[in-house]
């Protein structure tokens, strides 16, 4: 059984009880699930979706902390029963459970798996990005995809793209940088920068002309208007943009 949990409509305060889980949204925006002994054995999962725009920290019900991006997903349960903790999402998702060797916290995204190993981490799997980036802030985690495994140590970044999972040093500022409330790009092509612009600013974008090969530096508090970003790409006099409505084009 699953529910779905329009965070953007809700209230603070109490949103739903599920058995004896009583879920809060509080005043700062942060979604907490608390529980008692549960005594019914049905195991009930939810789906909080974060819109273009939007972001979200979470606490499950374990005391395990996520925080959401804009334009991404997570289903759970509502309280964690069994040898594992298994959680789905989809998106950009930065994770902190709370270890337990016993009962291990697993992060599933289009196949590919993370096992937690007293960890914190980010994973960045929008669909419309080519590789799955998982980057590693502390502790320990696995990787499991298409038939191999890796660890990973602080700092590293594992990539997986078709059927190819590797392990290379990792940018940990620009990964987590979302959470801060920043918009971060480390040498990055404007497509990937528009990408990020458009998830954020929920904006769509089209592209006029030659797509340039130009690598940018760019960081901006996500709190200032798009016109503030877009200008700061438009110094390197390789790239100009056109504002219509919600829609935006890159002029090279």
């Amino acid at each position: 059984m699953a529910k779905k949990i329009d965070l953007t409509a809700a209230k603070n305060g109490i949103l739903a009880l599920q058995g004896q889980v009583a879920i809060n949204k509080t005043q700062n925006g942060q979604v907490v699930y608390s529980t008692a002994n549960q005594q019914n054995n049905e195991i009930v999962y939810n789906t909080i979706t974060t819109p273009r725009g939007g972001q979200y920290y979470l606490v499950l019900a374990d005391g395990s902390k996520v925080w959401l991006n804009s334009a991404s997903s997570i289903t759970f349960p509502t309280s964690f029963k069994g040898d594992k903790r298994l959680v789905s999402f989809t998106g950009n998702v930065i994770f902190k459970p709370v270890h337990n060797a016993k009962m291990p916290f697993y992060a599933s995204v289009r196949g590919q798996q993370t096992k937690d190993i007293a960890t914190e981490f980010e994973i960045n799997a929008y669909d419309d990005e080519p590789v799955i980036k998982t980057t590693l802030l502390e502790g320990s985690i696995q990787v499991t995809a298409k038939g191999k495994s890796v660890m990973l140590k602080p700092g590293q970044q594992s990539t997986l793209q078709s059927n190819n999972l590797s392990v290379e040093a990792g940018d940990v500022k620009e990964a987590f940088a979302w959470r801060d409330g920043l918009l971060r790009c480390d040498n990055d092509d404007i497509q990937t920068i528009m990408r990020k612009i458009s998830r954020w600013y929920d904006v769509d974008v089209v592209y006029q002309g030659k797509v340039t090969n130009e690598r940018y530096l760019i960081i901006i508090s996500r709190y200032k208007n798009i016109s503030q970003a877009l200008n700061m790409l438009e110094y390197s006099n390789t790239v100009h943009f056109k504002i219509e409505g919600r829609r935006v084009t890159v002029i090279q």
